[in-house]
């Protein structure tokens, strides 16, 4: 809702959200590859006009971190389909896992780090 009021007051922008699917038994959230592509679709299909992604992690409330596999993605989608690519990280540094985590997922990668 914040950033639905905040970049619609001051940019006169309405935000698209791409719901995340739930998974119980990692007890995570997930952002899909088809869901992200099937809500451009539709908004192009309604001749919504579609400018960015906005990529919020680490995401509030759930503290979620998108592996690096998946902003990479992102990244390269966004130029393909001719969108600006917006990473929100204002939580980044509130991230309270050990730094050498063997998961790939439990260690947060900055957009601004990765070169493609």
């Amino acid at each position: 809702l914040a950033f639905e009021m905040d970049l619609g007051k001051r940019f006169e922008c309405r935000v698209l959200p791409v719901n995340l699917t739930y998974d119980k038994e990692a007890n995570s959230f997930n952002l899909c590859q088809n869901q992200v592509e099937a809500a451009l679709a539709d908004a192009r299909s309604k001749g919504k006009i579609v400018r960015g992604f906005l990529l919020c992690q680490p995401n509030n409330p759930t503290g979620e971190i998108f592996p690096r596999h998946v902003v990479e993605w992102l990244i390269e989608w966004c130029a393909a389909e001719g969108l600006h690519f917006i990473s929100d990280e204002v939580y980044a540094l509130s991230v309270f896992n050990p730094p050498n985590s063997p998961e790939e997922g439990d260690q947060f990668v900055s957009a601004g780090r990765i070169a493609l």
